[in-house]
């Protein structure tokens, strides 16, 4: 009996231990890929207050000034735009599920007397900004547009929105910016600057020539210079934006809701008939004084190809093609992207004329699933 008391007492088998499958990492579809950013970017971005940026979503870079002890490597983070240089968010990538999304808020020209308001900056995909600071007034914009697959996010850029009511003053790439709205920015390497306004108005100034931007246009500016991202010529007439592109932005994530409008109509030549039964003399074409007929050899080029833009001799005392002085009546480019030259004429009174013409660039189509 003791013997089968202690064996009843003695110690039990232990229960089969579970056994717990790997993690197995869920890859996201291109739209889910964009929908979590987003959500992981208003998250990660609630306590973002005046003259900072915060770490969207992965994955974003910045630089930042000799001595500044700043932590800014994951999302959520936090940094004041008085210690950065810089900073750059990656392209939106399905392999590494990354899409690169950094938020900022600058005081600009508002008041100090308006601490709660702010101009949101909205940096997102294969994007740099360089030279930032809280009055945003050297701002060097880069945007590469890449390949991607994915329908479903918007070309690199940036997305700048005003206080309600307020308007604001910056000055991007040697561009002087006037917005009273939510504005879409892209610029290319030696080719141009776009600014395409989605709700409010805009006034662009460069070269002595300002244009004022309503909802649904935008214009464009030719960049050069000595890094390839200087304003060299004057914003071109305004045209219909891409509304279906700036859908495909992270808008959501902005202050203010808004609604994408329709681009603006095509300009068009109105014809007006002339009755068969009034005799009426041949027309002529009077060309403004100096009209160097700006053409090019091709205006529609495949990805890779250069064309030569010509211009006759004028009564000009001097001649610019895209923002550099030349003595010359040709000019080859080979645009990387669709691009509008620039070429300004300067008479002796004093007086300017700017001329453009557009280069198209087909790009190859992407073969990515």
């Amino acid at each position: 009996m003791v013997l089968l008391v202690l064996a009843a007492c003695g110690p039990t088998a232990a229960p089969p231990t579970a056994t717990i499958p790997p993690a197995t990492a869920v890859s996201l579809s291109c739209g889910e890929l964009v929908t979590a950013a987003i959500e992981k970017a208003s998250d990660n971005c609630q306590q973002l207050g005046r003259n900072q940026a915060c770490y969207g979503n992965a994955l974003v870079k910045a630089e930042f000034q000799a001595g500044a002890n700043v932590t800014f490597d994951q999302a959520g983070d936090l940094a004041d735009l008085t210690l950065i240089n810089g900073l750059s968010t990656a392209a939106l990538d399905e392999v590494a599920q990354q899409w690169g999304i950094a938020i900022l808020k600058a005081q600009a020209n508002l008041s100090d007397s308006l601490p709660g308001q702010n101009v949101t900056f909205l940096v997102f995909g294969n994007t740099t900004v360089n030279n930032l600071s809280p009055d945003m007034q050297a701002v060097i914009l880069r945007t590469d547009q890449g390949t991607t697959s994915c329908v479903d996010a918007a070309q690199a850029g940036l997305l700048i929105q005003s206080p309600d009511g307020v308007t604001s003053q910056l000055r991007i790439n040697g561009a002087d910016i006037r917005l009273g709205s939510t504005a879409y920015l892209t610029a290319q390497v030696n080719s141009e600057m776009s600014i395409a306004v989605v709700e409010g108005s805009a006034e662009v100034s460069s070269n002595a020539i300002t244009r004022r931007i309503q909802p649904g246009a935008q214009v464009r500016v030719p960049l050069g210079g000595s890094d390839g991202l200087q304003v060299v010529g004057p914003p071109s007439e305004p045209e219909p934006f891409d509304n279906v592109n700036i859908a495909r932005a992270p808008i959501n994530l902005l202050e203010r809701p808004v609604t994408i409008p329709a681009p603006i109509p095509t300009r068009s030549a109105t014809v007006t008939p002339i009755p068969q039964s009034t005799p009426q003399p041949t027309p002529t074409i009077t060309l403004a004084a100096g009209n160097p007929n700006l053409r090019a050899d091709q205006t529609t080029l495949v990805a890779g190809q250069c064309t030569t833009i010509r211009w006759d001799t004028t009564n000009a005392s001097q001649v610019l093609f895209q923002g550099q002085p030349t003595r010359s009546s040709e000019q080859q480019v080979c645009p990387a992207a669709d691009t509008t030259y620039n070429l300004l004429l300067i008479f002796d009174d004093g007086s300017r004329q700017p001329y453009t013409i557009r280069v198209v660039v087909q790009q190859p189509t992407s073969t990515g699933s």
